[in-house]
């Protein structure tokens, strides 16, 4: 594997057909904030970045859309969405996260998840919890 890294919007639209698919996976496990479409126009729009890992040949594994969110005191690499081919096996997918939060100049790393995705983040990855975030739907 080849540690990869952030790419340019231009990489984005050019690789978008392997990215998509990859978010997608995301998107379906996600509770509909944000679909892959929503992705690209952040991206686009400079919002947004999507870091990947790609194989030497150029096969995309891994792909996150991540944003930087800026609190008072703390500069955080804030992942949206997350998926790769067999996320469990490779420990090296979080390194691509990590070194964009570095690049970035982020001194944390956080996203929203559910509960399955927070232990294998806490193994894999070294994650812990910060918040927990609940919600309540508000009919019109």
């Amino acid at each position: 594997m080849s540690l990869s890294g952030i790419l340019q919007p231009r990489q984005v639209l050019e690789r978008w057909a392997d990215i998509a698919p990859l978010l997608q996976r995301a998107v379906d496990n996600s509770r509909g904030e944000v679909t892959v479409d929503d992705v690209l126009a952040a991206v686009q729009a400079g919002q947004a970045f999507v870091a990947v890992l790609m194989t030497d040949d150029g096969t995309i594994v891994f792909a996150a859309s991540c944003e930087v969110i800026i609190y008072p005191q703390v500069r955080a690499l804030h992942v949206t969405l997350l998926a790769g081919r067999d996320i469990r096996r490779y420990g090296e997918h979080f390194q691509v996260i990590e070194a964009a939060a570095r690049d970035l100049d982020c001194s944390r790393i956080q996203a929203l998840c559910l509960p399955g995705a927070a232990r294998l983040f806490e193994r894999l990855a070294g994650f812990s919890p910060l918040y927990q975030m609940i919600g309540r739907e508000v009919t019109p």
